[in-house]
């Protein structure tokens, strides 16, 4: 395993969530939660990430409106308005999941939704300034803390301020 560089990082999410060389947040709740699992996922790889859940697929859409809205159709796919109890429904998502291979594939109605939280939040004066301000949006960083651990993180947005701006599409933190 090589060392990572300390300090900003331009790198996607998803070059952020495969970097296992620094530990993040998420990886630490796993540790905590059962070192076993933390050794599959993260150390030899034998667990699969799991698959997101439509609240977090609702967090990352709601995410790239607001943060990168100049990027959410590179991002975001919204899937066809159908269900899937019937076979040719099935086939239809099946398709239209190949076809957006790579993107966060959200419900019509989740579309609606992330659209309505969106307004929420450019209707909030402060927080509609702190968006507005200049700075560095989804910004990763690593370091190293006093016991020699290689630490990550990814800031929503950075302000030139100093100031740390996190978008959170629930209610616990």
């Amino acid at each position: 395993m090589s060392e990572s560089p300390l300090g900003l990082w331009s790198c996607t999410n998803s070059e952020y969530h495969a970097c296992h060389e620094a530990i993040g947040h998420s990886m630490i709740d796993c540790f905590r939660d059962s070192v076993l699992d933390y050794e599959t996922r993260y150390v030899s790889g034998t667990t699969p990430p799991d698959e997101p859940t439509d609240a977090m697929r609702l967090g990352t859409a709601l995410h790239a409106l607001v943060l990168e809205p100049e990027n959410f159709e590179d991002l975001i796919a919204v899937g066809p308005d159908c269900d899937r109890r019937s076979n040719a429904n099935k086939d239809r998502w099946e398709e239209f999941e190949t076809a957006h291979a790579g993107h966060t594939i959200i419900k019509p109605e989740q579309l609606a939704t992330v659209h309505a939280m969106r307004n929420s939040v450019r209707g909030n004066p402060f927080a509609a300034q702190l968006l507005a301000g200049a700075g560095r949006r989804e910004q990763a960083i690593r370091w190293r803390d006093a016991t020699g651990l290689t630490l990550k993180a990814r800031f929503d947005l950075v302000l030139d301020a100093g100031i740390v701006v996190d978008v959170k599409t629930a209610p616990s933190l």
